[in-house]
């Protein structure tokens, strides 16, 4: 029953309704499959046609699917493909009730229930009304303390201004040269970038590693590599925003939602910044035996 070249997209959709039968006889209960986020898929293999998506199932399965209304007209095709109106249900902005809920029970699980920072989430969250926004400021929100400055208690009002800010918190936190490089990788890589591969491209970039040397040598002398423990703690920072994935047999890691890719697009793979990222990306995949080179840390005094 396994599928024969089941990297070829055709047999894969052939043999889709003989899985879901199969699993369907085997388990004998109901089954709902959730497959949220349609618009956020590749384009390859014309993905948003959805000739693949299953127009017949078993009797004890169900198929839930969710998608923005105007993405790549998904939403047309799905009503093409199931005219039946009932299939179909708007999902409406979280209401302000539910929104209270959340922020008190997030913040007093994280003993965080200052006045202030309830009213500020809740004047911010009115702004923009979305899970993905209320996740980002609450999760800014248990940063502040009670003697935190007033200046420093800052919410954007849109989902690209708290992904911003979250991305200019880390470049404070870890320095601005070793996130917009980190972060660009995560980015630019088409597949996403496994963990090992993530600190040997940092450990090939000449100005991540010149910024992170600026002040002292390299604890192994003759050998100057991306410090494991950094990247780890940068990998703490974003543990809720990126996700793993399989990709060409590996563990991959990309951004959970589109507008962080964007946004981290936008701000650190464009132009000549989004040029030398993918030129050291190359520079590493297509190497057989590592890359060799010669580094020129910039002069600074070391402690």
């Amino acid at each position: 029953m396994e599928p024969v070249g089941y990297n070829n997209m055709k047999k894969l959709v052939e043999y889709m309704p003989r899985l879901l039968r199969r699993v369907s006889a085997k388990v004998k209960k109901p089954i709902v499959i959730l497959l949220d986020s349609l618009d956020q898929l590749s384009a390859k293999d014309d993905s948003y046609l959805l000739n693949w998506l299953p127009t017949v199932l078993p009797s004890n399965l169900r198929m839930i699917v969710s998608t923005l209304p105007r993405e790549h007209k998904i939403l047309d095709t799905l009503k093409k493909l199931f005219p039946d109106t009932t299939n179909f249900v708007e999902v409406p902005s979280l209401p302000d009730k539910t929104c209270f809920e959340i922020i008190d029970k997030y913040l007093a699980k994280r003993k965080s229930c200052h006045t202030n920072s309830k009213n500020k989430l809740v004047s911010a969250f009115r702004k923009c009304p979305g899970p993905l926004f209320l996740k980002l400021i609450l999760n800014e929100a248990v940063k502040w303390n009670s003697y935190t400055p007033i200046i420093e208690v800052v919410l954007k009002d849109s989902v690209q201004g708290a992904i911003n800010l979250l991305f200019e918190n880390m470049e404070k936190k870890f320095g601005q040269v070793l996130i917009s490089h980190a972060l660009g990788y995560i980015t630019v890589a088409e597949y996403g970038i496994s963990d090992l591969e993530w600190e040997d491209v940092l450990s090939c970039d000449d100005e991540v590693l010149d910024d992170i040397y600026r002040y002292h040598d390299p604890p192994v002398d003759g050998i100057v590599q991306m410090p494991p423990v950094l990247l780890a703690r940068i990998r703490y920072d974003l543990k809720e925003y990126i996700v793993e994935r399989r990709s060409f047999g590996k563990t991959t890691l990309n951004w959970y939602h589109r507008q962080f890719t964007e946004t981290a697009h936008e701000r650190y793979a464009t132009g000549s910044a989004g040029n030398k990222l993918h030129k050291v990306l190359a520079q590493y995949f297509i190497a057989n035996d590592g890359i060799k080179g010669t580094l020129h840390f910039t002069d600074e005094e070391k402690q």
